[in-house]
């Protein structure tokens, strides 16, 4: 049976471009206010532009997902805005193209910090914030299908799906008595600019052109 969203609210983090803006278009479109969130002015300012020709209203927030106090500043966002937040999806995050015996610690660390540590800050501090509202809210993670079955090369951008993955399905148990469902989300190839910021990342300018996901 359809859910009625008309005038929900969520709060998309890496919602610029790839998933996070066909995402945020795609609730705009089924009624839902958005808190956009993302690095770049301009491609937000554009998702923006596509929320509001389907009739919704977008709140922009810029900044790194591993600042500390974004998390906050992105729920407050919708609440000063909206007045609520139902929906949170912790989209943001990259991929890395290394062997594993070849990846120094932080780039490791870094990229657990972007992909795991902020969206998991972000759907615990929702979560409270929901159980304190009484909100029957969703909250999703971008995972991908690597973090079930991982490809050479990408050990540690499958560590950190993988990571998502069980969190996600713990925090749904932990979650149901307060009616606040949790999703991981796992794409298994779209069109984003995924593999490029992995080329980037990696140093690899000539990286494969096939995205496995979020």
């Amino acid at each position: 049976m359809a859910r009625d969203l008309t005038g929900r609210v969520i709060v998309i983090t890496g919602a610029s471009s790839g998933i996070g803006a066909a995402t945020a278009l795609a609730c705009a479109r089924a009624g839902l206010d958005v808190v956009l969130h993302g690095r770049q002015a301009d491609a937000l300012a554009r998702v923006a532009d596509g929320v509001h020709q389907a009739g919704r209203a977008a709140e922009l927030v810029l900044g790194d997902v591993t600042t500390p106090g974004l998390s906050a500043q992105l729920l407050d966002a919708a609440e000063a805005r909206f007045g609520r937040c139902d929906v949170v999806f912790a989209n943001a995050g990259y991929g890395l193209h290394s062997p594993m015996h070849t990846l120094d610690e932080a780039a490791l660390r870094r990229i657990f910090e972007v992909n795991f540590f902020a969206a998991t800050e972000l759907l615990a501090l929702a979560a409270r914030r929901m159980i304190a509202a009484g909100c029957r809210g969703h909250l999703l993670m971008c995972s991908s299908a690597v973090a079930r079955l991982t490809l050479p090369g990408l050990g540690a951008y499958s560590a950190t799906k993988a990571a998502q993955h069980h969190v996600c399905r713990a925090m749904r148990m932990d979650l149901r008595g307060h009616g606040i469902a949790v999703s991981s989300v796992h794409p298994i190839g779209t069109r984003t600019p995924f593999f490029a910021r992995a080329a980037e990342m990696s140093g690899q300018p000539h990286a494969a052109a096939t995205d496995i996901g979020g």
